[in-house]
């Protein structure tokens, strides 16, 4: 087998990946220092796969087109994500550009999806499937706009919560370095002596208030 060429490119995400690496050990060494880890949901009992690696951080990068495997190595990519579509009792998309046609043609699953909210921040939609609800959030300020970047996405046994840096195109799910933050939730019903709320849940409430959207 020839050797395998680095580029300086692929030398710089090396070294940042490697980087990165060695900031999630620390991490994990600090907080298996600090006792041991309470017991969480399986997302595999969630979705349909457990995307979470060794380290249990929620935090991933997004896989890169075109960058060599192991550069690549434990990033997500959008079906990694948004596991199973065909199965979502429902789902809700936050982001500022949102391109339907490929999201559908990547996922086209989701269009099974009894119930999928778009809320957007860019005008430019364009195609708009039969299942889905628009919502797009008037701001007070007359040169800002809606930029969050996230999905709610409601499973038999629970949600799944996505919050990226990522706009919903093909050019940033597939060409830029981006990452992205998922946690799964059990139903609040399933889990004995659950508290009412809690400060995550407030504040994204809070949040979903503000704009406009009621679900």
């Amino acid at each position: 087998m020839g050797r395998v060429e680095y580029n300086d490119d692929d030398a710089d995400m090396l070294l940042a990946r490697e980087l990165q690496l060695e900031e999630e050990r620390e991490m994990l060494r600090q907080h298996t220092q600090a006792g041991p880890e309470p017991r969480r949901p399986s997302n595999a009992a969630i979705a349909t796969a457990d995307i979470v690696d060794e380290t249990k951080l929620a935090f991933h990068l997004l896989r890169t087109r075109g960058l060599h495997e192991s550069v690549n190595r434990g990033c997500l990519r959008l079906w990694d994500i948004v596991q199973a579509p065909q199965k979502l009792d429902f789902a809700l998309i936050s982001n500022y550009m949102i391109d339907l046609s490929w999201l559908t043609s990547a996922m086209p699953g989701i269009l099974r999806c009894p119930k999928v909210a778009v809320i957007h921040g860019d005008g430019g939609i364009g195609y708009r499937p039969r299942n889905f609800v628009f919502h797009k959030p008037e701001l007070s300020e007359a040169y800002g706009t809606m930029h969050t970047k996230m999905f709610i996405l409601g499973y038999p046994k629970g949600i799944r919560v996505c919050v990226s840096t990522a706009n919903l195109i093909d050019p940033d799910y597939n060409d830029k370095s981006q990452v992205t933050w998922v946690q799964d939730f059990p139903w609040k019903k399933d889990v004995e002596a659950a508290p009412e709320s809690s400060p995550f849940e407030e504040d994204l409430m809070s949040y979903m208030n503000a704009i406009g959207w009621k679900a």
